[in-house]
């Protein structure tokens, strides 16, 4: 599993909510490396960072239920994961 280092210093982020958007910029706290930016969408999730090398931004387009997944993938140990989603309705 991996945990995160917060045994010290200081976190910091950005949220910020629109009507159909909202975006979360994870700010480094040590200035080693650019701010990593994610718009969640009812449709997508984009995250992107600056890539000062190439003068633009990375980016990684998915779908909401995908990220749900990577969060829940951080609280397992290292295997093949199933999960089943009960929707209240």
């Amino acid at each position: 599993m991996i945990k995160a280092r917060a045994d010290r210093g200081v976190m910091m982020w950005t949220n910020e909510f629109e009507f159909d958007i909202t975006t979360i910029t994870v700010i480094d706290d040590d200035a080693t490396h650019e701010d990593v930016i994610i718009d969640l969408s009812d449709e997508h999730v984009d995250i992107k960072q600056y890539n000062e090398h190439t003068g633009k931004y990375d980016l990684v387009t998915m779908t909401p239920k995908m990220m749900m997944e990577l969060l829940e993938a951080f609280q397992h140990p290292e295997g093949m994961f199933q999960m089943d989603i009960i929707r209240d309705m």
